[in-house]
């Protein structure tokens, strides 16, 4: 995705012939023009169309219109999103729609604001719809309460150490430093995660832990804390953590993840991610346990089809994440896979 700001001949004329020269040579597959009230042709190579709700998201004061050319043909006018629309019957892309991301946010707004208004109900169904498949809820007002009832779990499973995926909730209630006051290791498993704890930092970036080392500041982190030869590649480095850590899955007694949803009408906690880590962080130890803040309640596990797509375009600028689970409880009787015991905070 590019912006381009057109430098813009004089003579109306002379600008649309320059517009359209320089948009030829952008060879985009999406063009969202504003200020562009212009007859802009393109001939058969690109398809016109315009609705007020681009007004609305695109237009700066002193600009006229936002119009959008695309490469894809078009299955309709696009609708004002006004009210819960599908978003995908658009444009025919194979990467999605760059227009209807922005449409999206209004969809969501909406979305959101309808799910705020049942809460409470939402909650309570939850907890009903987990609870009947051996899950257990735990409410908790603040970030003292929640590290209270992961202690008494911890000490009522002699748990000596603790394997979590990536979550910011943990982050924010400080969880990692109140385990090691308590004699609890507690290891990162996202890969990124676990070198910012091995060098002793909180992470940089809520995506991207350890975005600002580059690959020698990695090697020799590795080499300073694992004796491992400062020459190593980004793949033998990747390598010797995933070797350590496969090892801590299975001897940690709790598991720990976040969630990037809950999911009211199943009683279900929707996790994404990218490496599998949170997966096996929740299938390994013997508990698992979720903590999670009351707003990523969802009504239905119909909502997905767009909070999914919609979290991971903007979070990573994926059609979707690599890995996306659905958990909704411990171990079943005729499952052979996943924890004695799960809790959600």
């Amino acid at each position: 995705i590019a912006t381009w700001n057109i430098e813009r001949p004089e003579k109306t004329g002379a600008r649309v012939q320059h517009l359209i020269n320089c948009l030829k040579e952008i060879a985009a597959d999406i063009l969202i023009l504003t200020e562009s009230n212009e007859a802009v042709l393109f001939g058969s190579d690109y398809n016109y169309f315009h609705t007020d709700i681009l007004e609305e998201l695109f237009y700066n004061e002193g600009e006229r219109r936002t119009s959008i050319y695309s490469k894809y043909s078009l299955l309709g006018t696009l609708p004002t999103f006004r009210a819960d629309t599908s978003i995908c019957t658009k444009l025919k892309t194979p990467f999605g729609d760059l227009a209807v991301y922005g449409t999206v946010i209004v969809i969501n707004e909406k979305k959101k604001k309808n799910f705020d208004a049942d809460l409470v109900k939402q909650l309570e169904d939850f907890e009903l719809n987990f609870t009947k498949r051996g899950g257990k809820v735990i409410w908790a007002e603040n970030s003292d309460q929640a590290i209270e009832e992961i202690l008494k779990i911890c000490k009522e499973k002699n748990c000596k150490s603790l394997v979590k995926s990536k979550s910011m909730v943990t982050e924010e209630i400080h969880l990692n430093d109140a385990l090691e006051k308590n004699g609890i290791e507690s290891v990162e498993t996202d890969l990124g995660e676990y070198i910012q704890q091995l060098d002793g930092e909180p992470p940089y970036h809520i995506v991207t832990p350890a975005m600002r080392k580059s690959k020698e500041d990695v090697a020799r982190l590795f080499n300073n804390k694992l004796g491992t030869p400062i020459s190593l590649t980004p793949a033998e480095l990747t390598q010797v953590a995933r070797n350590i850590l496969r090892e801590k899955y299975v001897q940690a007694e709790v598991g720990v993840t976040g969630a990037n949803f809950i999911i009211s009408d199943i009683g279900g906690v929707a996790v994404t991610e990218n490496e599998g880590n949170a997966r096996l962080s929740c299938a390994f130890p013997k508990t698992h346990i979720v903590i999670v803040g009351i707003e990523k309640m969802i009504p239905s596990i119909t909502d997905l089809g767009l909070f999914w797509p919609l979290l991971s375009t903007f979070g990573t600028g994926q059609k979707i994440t690599v890995y996306n689970s659905i958990i909704t409880g411990p171990r079943q009787e005729n499952e052979t896979d996943g924890p004695e015991e799960m809790y959600v905070i």
